[in-house]
């Protein structure tokens, strides 16, 4: 009877306060203002050029052309009004690659080239080169000798708050 129902005995007809917690804000299409677009394309040309300052995006603003400022500049207290909207952010930085997390796979092409660069320097006998490979080398063997020995104590002494792993009880008299 249930499946003719549904869930709420409705005939699958869902009561209005049923439906909005499946909507999710960020699944539905941000329209931005043409003064919206205007100042992301300042803020992103003002990132290409090295500037990744807000207060650098709004003094661009104020220099900008664009008919959507007419002189008058995004300010502060309107870029925060903007941001208080999740959907306008995602809208926003779309276009930033800047704001994305570091992969995993980034961190190792960048830990590649520092190898190059400590192998590059060594081969052409710089002693910086030589301290950098034995220290990364040398104190992370260390490192991690010194997590073997401290679990050894740790196993030894107990992990339990009283410590008493180590010591044997004496028989009863």
């Amino acid at each position: 009877m249930e499946a003719l129902m549904g869930r709420n005995g409705r005939n699958g007809k869902s009561a209005a306060n049923e439906l909005t917690p499946w909507i999710d804000p960020e699944l539905l299409e941000y329209k931005p203002t043409d003064r919206q677009m205007a100042f992301r394309r300042v803020a992103r040309n003002c990132v290409l050029n090295g500037k990744y300052l807000k207060r650098h995006w709004y003094a661009a603003s104020s220099r900008s052309e664009s008919e959507a400022f007419k002189g008058h500049p995004v300010a502060p207290s309107e870029f925060r009004r903007w941001s208080a909207k999740k959907a306008f952010m995602v809208w926003f930085f779309e276009d930033f690659p800047e704001v994305e997390p570091v992969s995993e796979q980034e961190l190792q092409m960048i830990e590649h080239k520092w190898w190059q660069g400590v192998l590059d320097a060594m081969d052409a006998g710089e002693e910086w080169g030589y301290r950098a490979f034995a220290k990364v080398r040398y104190e992370a063997r260390r490192v991690d000798q010194q997590k073997a020995e401290n679990k050894e104590l740790q196993d030894y002494i107990g992990n339990s708050s009283e410590g008493s792993a180590w010591h044997i009880n004496a028989p009863e008299a």
